[in-house]
């Protein structure tokens, strides 16, 4: 079963008591292989909320750059995740500052995601080959990858659920995390 861990990736201390011992960033760098040679599969990095002197901005994807250093030193060993780090990366690039919104000159459409709303046998054909086989399985997973809506996405993970091809690993209100049944030999 895969391990999770959620761990800081700094302490925002760093401008506020710059000669006080404080968690940084590159704390969490020098742990996170050290966490994966001992079975850490994926990592939720978070981030201060614990000293009063604390200066951080919050606007935007204020923790993506903390995911993205910790990517980049365990490589493709671990998933490395942080809220809407994908989403948000504009803004964080920016200084905290709003991304300016994309101006679509008239000759261009702007590509809209074309997710099926139906199973059709091709589809559920793949959902049974496929979802199985994946380490790590979520609604947004499955969305993702199959091109699915949401709600065929919950139906498709229910009824893996239930015919035991899938477990759940977490039950979160916000999402339900699965991974792949395994047998007693692996």
């Amino acid at each position: 079963m895969p391990l999770f861990l959620r761990i800081s990736g700094t302490d925002w201390l760093e401008e506020s008591l710059p000669n006080e011992p404080s968690w940084r960033i590159e704390d969490t760098v020098r742990l996170a292989p050290i966490l994966a040679a001992h079975g850490v599969d994926f990592y939720d990095i978070s981030s201060g909320g614990g000293h009063p002197a604390q200066k951080m901005n919050t606007l935007g994807a204020y923790q993506a750059h903390l995911s993205e250093a910790v990517k980049k030193a365990a490589g493709d060993k671990i998933l490395v995740g942080a809220a809407k780090a994908k989403a948000a990366a504009p803004t964080s690039s920016s200084g905290g500052k709003a991304a300016k919104k994309k101006k679509w000159s008239k000759g261009k459409v702007k590509d809209k995601a074309q997710h099926a709303v139906m199973i059709d046998k091709p589809t559920y054909d793949r959902i049974l080959k496929e979802v199985p086989t994946f380490r790590f399985i979520s609604q947004s997973i499955l969305i993702e990858r199959l091109k699915v809506n949401g709600s065929l996405a919950r139906v498709a993970i229910r009824h893996l659920e239930k015919e035991g091809q899938i477990k759940r690993i977490i039950h979160h209100h916000g999402q339900l995390i699965y991974t792949r049944s395994t047998t007693s030999s692996d």
